[in-house]
């Protein structure tokens, strides 16, 4: 894979080892150098290398399950944090809370939502608008606060 990266996306593959190379690692937790991989080129693997390489192959059959894992509600069907408090929740049905350590995050009478808490920043969505978080990556990049990526 890396090798395919090299040949058709090279850029990606650059500024990716770069972010890796200035990463710092707590205990078992690993943290790549946000303001590096925040200005990886926003493409995904489909584009950036399987339309363009020879060497792909389709084996079948297979009889797994399979997630495209592409946005935060898809990120709640697959995985589950517990260094957080359990959210509270009031009158609250079907909400995704992915908080980072020590916030708590309450519900009341809210349906339907995706919530992310981390640090100093805090995302509330529709769950069927999750797809749309890089429109608020894009408008953050527009007013200078890249701090916030």
């Amino acid at each position: 894979m890396l090798g395919e990266l090299a040949v058709h996306a090279p850029a990606i593959l650059a500024t990716s080892a770069q972010a890796l190379a200035a990463a710092r690692q707590e205990g078992a937790k690993f943290f790549l150098d946000a303001g590096i991989f925040a200005s990886v080129q926003n493409t995904s693997i489909d584009y950036a290398v399987m339309e363009h390489t020879s060497r792909a192959a389709v084996y079948a059959p297979l009889d797994c399950a399979w997630s495209d894992i592409g946005t935060w509600a898809m990120i709640g069907e697959v995985s589950a944090r517990t260094n957080s408090p359990e959210p509270v929740s009031v009158s609250a049905g079907d909400c995704l809370v992915h908080a980072a350590e020590g916030i708590l995050v309450a519900l009341v009478g809210v349906e339907n939502l995706v919530i992310v808490a981390d640090g100093t920043r805090v995302l509330v969505a529709a769950r069927d608008k999750s797809q749309d978080v890089g429109k608020v990556v894009q408008a953050l990049k527009d007013r200078g606060l890249d701090t916030y990526l």
